[in-house]
């Protein structure tokens, strides 16, 4: 049974590794099959499709960025200035160890249409208005 597990992870790097430097229109899951070495039929045993997928892991990947970034900022233990700079540095530690990620994360969402976007409650621009917001006391 771990092997379906497995098939699943190899395809959905494949597919952000893709969507991150193809990007999401230019990527097909012919290309995303061949990346991950399966048949275009076991993306659609685990997807509907293209857009299903990139959707999917979109909001995946972007609500573990925000988590991991949000408890840096939002840490009441800490002042302001090291939240910010902790903050910051997770980001770039992210970055470096996760480049196909963030950069999925942050191009992707421009190939999604716009409402799917607007009704996020969590996004890097509303934590960031919060935090900021917090910090000058609003």
């Amino acid at each position: 049974m771990p092997r379906p597990v497995l098939k699943r992870e190899t395809i959905e790097d494949a597919a952000i590794h893709l969507f991150a430097t193809k990007g999401l229109a230019r990527t097909t899951i012919k290309d995303i099959a061949a990346e991950a070495g399966v048949t275009e039929g076991a993306l659609y045993r685990h997807y509907s499709g293209k857009e299903e997928m990139a959707w999917k892991l979109f909001n995946r990947e972007l609500d573990q960025f925000i988590k991991l970034v949000s408890e840096v900022l939002f840490d009441q233990r800490m002042n302001f200035r090291l939240r910010l700079g902790l903050a910051v540095q997770t980001m770039y530690d992210y970055y470096q160890y996760n480049s196909d990620k963030f950069a999925f994360i942050l191009l992707t969402q421009h190939g999604f249409p716009e409402e799917r976007l607007i009704s996020r409650e969590t996004d890097p621009i509303g934590m960031a208005v919060n935090f900021i917001g917090q910090a000058v006391g609003e």
